[in-house]
């Protein structure tokens, strides 16, 4: 596609583009192929459940209470020009979709996904507007939990905010635990798990969606050349 762009062959550029965005759907869809009826909004009951579970995991390792507001963080990447990050938010029982936040990653040109989540969590941090949130989920396991505790310590001399990591493929939680790691498979119909991987797809969902937004924008620059 990009090669495609470059000789000024827009219209095979536009072919490929489709054949990608076709592939990755057919891609996202068996990867969550498990979810395909998970509604994001759990009933009140669930909803509760969920939040004391999650709470009853984690306060072994973090510094937790309750848990009221979680952001969820994703990279999403294309090639070398389309790097993007996204916030989602969970609190008071519900998705608040009012709350998303999407970022351009603007300080690397090549896949890293350590470096470019330290760059979203930092420009979030710049934020206290945006609220405090009680726990933090990155898609990701170690070197993704590193990078967004390591941005935390820097920019938040007064307080902390818990880090956690949705590992894919078994769905591991990752916690760093004082100078050792924590690694944490829950049952398949947890409901705490359920949350978190809802709130990991649709940070999945809204990068991707955001990427693809710049990836047309410069595809349609490109052809009014």
């Amino acid at each position: 596609m990009n090669l495609a762009s470059k000789s000024e062959n827009y219209e095979k550029a536009l072919i490929f583009k489709n054949q990608i965005d076709s592939l990755e759907y057919i891609v996202s869809g068996w990867n969550n192929l498990k979810n395909l009826y998970t509604d994001i909004n759990l009933p009140e009951d669930k909803q509760s459940q969920a939040i004391e579970s999650l709470e009853t995991t984690l306060k072994p390792y973090l510094n937790i209470k309750n848990i009221q507001r979680i952001e969820c963080y994703d990279i999403s990447q294309m090639g070398t020009n389309y790097f993007v990050g996204s916030m989602v938010v969970w609190q008071n029982g519900h998705i608040d979709n009012s709350e998303y936040k999407k970022f351009k990653i603007k300080s690397k040109a090549t896949p890293d996904d350590q470096f470019m989540m330290k760059e979203v969590i930092y420009r979030r941090l710049q934020h206290p507007e945006w609220g405090t949130p009680d726990l933090i989920v990155v898609d990701g396991g170690k070197p993704q939990v590193s990078a967004a505790n390591d941005v935390i310590a820097s920019v938040l001399t007064k307080q902390s905010i818990s880090v956690i990591g949705l590992a894919k493929r078994v769905e591991t939680i990752v916690i760093k635990d004082a100078d050792s790691w924590v690694e944490i498979n829950l049952p398949q119909n947890s409901t705490a798990l359920l949350l978190l991987e809802s709130l990991r797809n649709e940070a999945h969902r809204f990068a991707n969606k955001y990427r693809k937004v710049l990836m047309s924008k410069s595809l349609n620059s490109l052809g009014k050349n």
